[in-house]
């Protein structure tokens, strides 16, 4: 068993607007919220960091644009 915590990954319009606007392939179709919200990225991270919503809040203000980044 390993003791983990999930954050799952959410989209919001002004990520979709964002990303419509930087791609490259204009021909595409633009991507919607629905789409892109089918499968969502998950990151595990340690119990102890998952203990209060203000360690979660802590942990995502320390890893926003590591995960920006990867995202």
């Amino acid at each position: 068993m390993i003791n983990r915590a999930a954050i799952i990954l959410k989209y919001k319009e002004p990520a979709i607007l964002w990303i419509n606007e930087v791609d490259p392939y204009d021909d595409v179709p633009s991507i919607s919220l629905e789409e892109v919200n089918n499968d969502r990225p998950v990151y595990l991270i340690r119990d102890e960091d998952a203990d209060t919503p203000e360690t979660v809040e802590r942990w995502i203000s320390l890893n926003h644009k590591i995960i920006f980044e990867n995202e």
